[in-house]
């Protein structure tokens, strides 16, 4: 029957209202407050209505093995669970904890490094203590200090520097049988950067007369001395097949009394034609360090041209000169001090300032080209992650440098060092060397990182991973990490001489370098991504990460 409402009945207030504890967040480390006791259990009372009928013996068995079936069952989706998060080890903290990446990966503002690229190449090369690379100098510590680093300072060290004034070169066709030139042919002029270039630390030679042109002697490939027997006053022509290195040639026509050295180039780039490149000669410390080619002499060293002709170049001197032609040459260099300059900037450790990481680059370029690639492409890369790790926190001191000198010796890197060699011991870290550090995806797609440290290639593999799945545009490139030596090259040399854990990142795909050709046109900046957000993040990860 329906209740019926009785006004007699007292009111009997609700119970009071208890909360329901806070549940225990699986993504906080703090206890939620324990829960109220449970009521204590009540005897259970006797069962109203009719007792069960009895079960004979076959329902029974029937009944435990429908049990057992069921069981069996649930033990199997347990073994099948476990089976599936044993094969994806990484779904059980996925599920449980929110995911924490072991590495900060950096992606690099490669619009701004493209704006840095074109600034930075718009003034024409920046060869070694010219106006020129001063201005680079100035711009690069200005976006240093925009990027938030301490201690900025362009430093200038006074090195044995040589520079170019002027520099001629045609080929003069002379009469038969004659000691004259034929007045009915005009001299083949060859353009200076395309058709010739100077070789670092050439000597000089004036042309006032026709007396002047110089006969031509070809040397072969300069191996076998017996060659030059013939050299003196002459200018002598050497194939170069890399048999001899290019300051080895120098200085064999110099003691062999040739008046001038012209190197043929027959085996580097032969995609864009064996072009003249540009080279330096050096010399070499009792550590193993170049330093300029002057400085290796107590008096004075190898003062003749030293020039490189294209393979066009060569072939129409050696055909020429089998014909009586001679060469008129009329170069012009000045050698002495100059200022070359080195810019450094720190983004100082928040828990560990005094451990050092560096991250560096050259600045500077051969004197015939605006050298995008060799190595604004490294520079404007060092400017890009200065960027991204002047927004964070590092546990250690990443000191960010680039560096002049680099294309007359690696000059630049081994006077900072000496300068600062006892302020780095103990605390310098690694070196990380960014040179060339461009892909040209028209012709690859890799970028190498090379380390002198084993253990690192397991750390870059690791950053690597992490750094394709967070960076779709990584996709296109392989960045391919290797152990090497390091001695010699760029940079990361005068510190792995000096017994330092140093890296270096380059490029590929440019055959353009030390040429007029080495401009913007290929450079692609969508490969910063890659440089930042591998080698970069590398840096990051040596010197502990972000607080």
């Amino acid at each position: 029957m329906p209740a019926t409402f009785d006004p007699k009945m007292t009111k009997v207030a609700p119970p009071p209202v208890v909360p329901k504890p806070p549940r225990r967040s699986l993504f906080s480390s703090k206890m939620a407050p324990p829960a109220p006791p449970a009521p204590k259990p009540v005897k259970a009372q006797d069962p109203v209505g009719p007792p069960e009928p009895e079960l004979s013996q076959e329902e029974k068995k029937l009944r435990k093995r429908a049990r057992r079936r069921k069981g069996g069952i649930a033990a199997l989706v347990l073994v099948l669970v476990v089976a599936a998060l044993a094969l994806s080890a990484n779904s059980l903290p996925g599920i449980l904890f929110p995911h924490r990446d072991k590495y900060t990966i950096l992606t690099v503002d490669y619009n701004a490094a493209g704006s840095d690229m074109i600034y930075l190449t718009s003034s024409g090369p920046r060869f070694t203590g010219s106006d020129s690379e001063l201005r680079g100098a100035e711009y690069i510590a200005s976006q240093f200090a925009a990027a938030g680093l301490k201690n900025v300072e362009i430093i200038e060290y006074n090195i044995t520097l040589w520079e170019m004034t002027s520099a001629s070169l045609s080929l003069v066709s002379y009469m038969r049988g004659g000691n004259v030139p034929n007045p009915l042919e005009v001299p083949r002029e060859f353009q200076h950067k395309t058709d010739f270039a100077l070789q670092g630390y050439s000597g000089s030679y004036t042309h006032t007369r026709w007396l002047d042109d110089l006969q031509v002697l070809d040397v072969g490939n300069g191996t076998d001395v017996a060659a030059y027997a013939n050299a003196n006053g002459r200018a002598v022509i050497v194939t170069n097949d890399g048999s001899v290195t290019s300051t080895g040639l120098f200085i064999r026509a110099w003691e062999q009394g040739a008046a001038a050295n012209i190197v043929h180039n027959v085996a580097m780039d032969a995609d864009i034609g064996y072009p003249a490149i540009a080279f330096s000669a050096n010399g070499v410390d009792s550590k193993g360090h170049a330093i300029p080619l002057p400085d290796n002499y107590s008096g004075n060293g190898p003062d003749i041209p030293s020039i490189m002709v294209s393979k066009k170049t060569g072939d129409a001197i050696k055909e020429g000169a089998s014909m009586g032609s001679r060469v008129r040459m009329d170069i012009q260099v000045s050698i002495g001090p100059r200022p070359c300059r080195v810019v450094v900037g720190d983004k100082l450790g928040c828990e560990q300032p005094n451990k050092i990481i560096m991250v560096g680059a050259h600045h500077d370029t051969v004197y015939i080209s605006p050298g995008a690639v060799d190595n604004t492409a490294g520079t404007v890369n060092v400017i890009a992650i200065a960027r991204e790790i002047g927004k964070l926190k590092p546990l250690k001191t990443i000191r960010f440098a680039t560096f002049g000198g680099e294309e007359e010796g690696v000059l630049g890197s081994y006077e900072y060092f000496k300068a600062n060699s006892e302020k780095l011991k103990g605390h310098l870290e690694a070196m990380l060397n960014l040179d060339m550090t461009n892909v040209y995806t028209k012709r690859s797609h890799t970028l190498p990182i090379v380390v002198n440290y084993k253990p690192w290639l397991k750390t870059l593999g690791e950053i690597k991973a992490e750094a394709y799945e967070k960076i779709p545009q990584l996709s296109g490139y392989d960045v391919a990490i290797y152990q090497g030596v390091l001695n010699s090259s760029s940079d990361m040399a005068t510190f792995a001489l000096e017994g330092y854990r140093v890296g270096s990142c380059w490029g590929s795909g440019c055959l353009e370098y030390h040429t007029p050709k080495d401009t913007v046109q290929y450079v692609t900046t969508e490969s910063f991504l890659a440089v930042g957000g591998v080698y970069g993040s590398f840096a990051l990860a040596l010197a502990g990460g972000t607080k």
